[in-house]
């Protein structure tokens, strides 16, 4: 198969039709997101326009395909992954493995094409990736260069303004838990805690206790998770409003590096109250997310495309008391209210699952 020059999402869309562009969407984001592989686009031969292949370490990882209607999952399983999906046999999906069983058997391994067509929900796609490869591929930091979160994973920083489904795994937060108009003085203050915390821990390489593993890294965007009473996220009263500001935190934040930095705010700033600050690791897993460009009182729309996306894929919200979650990539403390840039996040769940 030829090298071919990546389509655009434009004509990738009008060629898949939109169930399947969605399918194809989430899973090339859930791919890179999981794996960090390098893309390489080919023509699809016979029977397809393009394929896109997933490599990593000089192996292939998975193919998607894309023609006229249609897209598929290409998995290419050798005998220790065959291995694999036998022992998960009885939690896989039957019409998953209708397809696996019907592949033939080469030399090089087994080819299962799983189409992308509805047959399945996407998730249960996901354990037959993993029998293939196992997750695992976050980028590491260039040496002499900061890890920027944001370059190191848009695909949770940095999504497109349409919507698509991203799997977050779990990571490590400071957070502060509130009540009340995000204008009000409490916000304020969880904020300021939040960034002391956050920069008592970046500096630490300054002091002569560096914590094993640092990397030097620029300081996450905030981050929130914003609900009222039942759930449902109440626009009409911002003071019934519940939150929690967070912000992420590298791997080496241990809960010992965390009371460290703690005790030196307490020291240095003591009117700043760091023992309502804690550290937990927080996992989201499946969610439906778009970025939103311009103000927060335009975010309903946004927010309202989340949930319909969700449903016409076959998803419903899984509420629980947060729904609304929002990642400030423009820092709200300082930049234009009608010019904002933010992820705003639901997290899902199979429908009647």
């Amino acid at each position: 198969m030829a090298t071919v020059s990546a389509p655009t999402t434009e004509k990738l869309a009008a060629m898949l039709g939109p169930e399947a562009f969605s399918r194809f969407e989430a899973l090339c984001a859930y791919l890179q997101q999981t794996y960090s592989p390098q893309l390489a686009w080919h023509d699809g031969g016979k029977e397809w326009t393009y394929e896109c292949k997933f490599r990593r370490g000089g192996k292939t990882i998975a193919s998607l395909l894309a023609d006229e209607g249609k897209a598929g999952l290409l998995l290419i399983f050798g005998k220790a992954e065959r291995e694999k999906v036998e022992a998960l046999r009885a939690s896989l999906s039957p019409a998953l493995l209708s397809f696996y069983d019907q592949a033939a058997t080469y030399r090089d391994g087994k080819w299962a094409l799983f189409p992308l067509d509805g047959t399945a929900m996407l998730e249960e796609v996901l354990p037959f990736l993993t029998a293939k490869r196992k997750p695992g591929g976050k980028k590491p930091a260039i040496a002499g260069e900061k890890l920027d979160f944001k370059k190191a994973y848009p695909d949770l920083y940095l999504p497109k303004q349409t919507p698509s489904l991203v799997t977050v795994p779990p990571m490590p937060f400071l957070m502060v838990d509130g009540t009340g108009d995000p204008a009000g003085e409490c916000y304020q203050e969880a904020v300021q805690t939040l960034y002391a915390l956050a920069f008592s821990i970046k500096m630490r390489k300054r002091t002569g206790n560096v914590p094993q593993g640092y990397v030097d890294y620029v300081v996450p965007p905030l981050e929130g998770l914003w609900w009222s009473e039942g759930g449902q996220l109440d626009l009409s009263d911002r003071s019934s409003w519940h939150w929690t500001a967070m912000i992420r935190q590298p791997d080496f934040v241990t809960k010992a590096v965390f009371e460290e930095a703690a005790a030196q705010v307490r020291c240095k700033k003591p009117e700043v109250p760091v023992e309502k600050a804690r550290l937990e690791m927080f996992e989201e897993g499946l969610c439906v997310q778009a970025m939103h460009l311009g103000p927060y009182s335009t975010e309903a729309a946004t927010m309202n495309a989340l949930v319909r996306f969700a449903r016409e894929n076959g998803y419903q919200e899984d509420l629980g008391e947060r729904r609304h979650h929002e990642l400030y990539l423009s820092d709200p403390r300082r930049a234009n209210p009608d010019r904002l840039k933010t992820v705003l996040r639901v997290p899902i769940k199979r429908a009647n699952g």
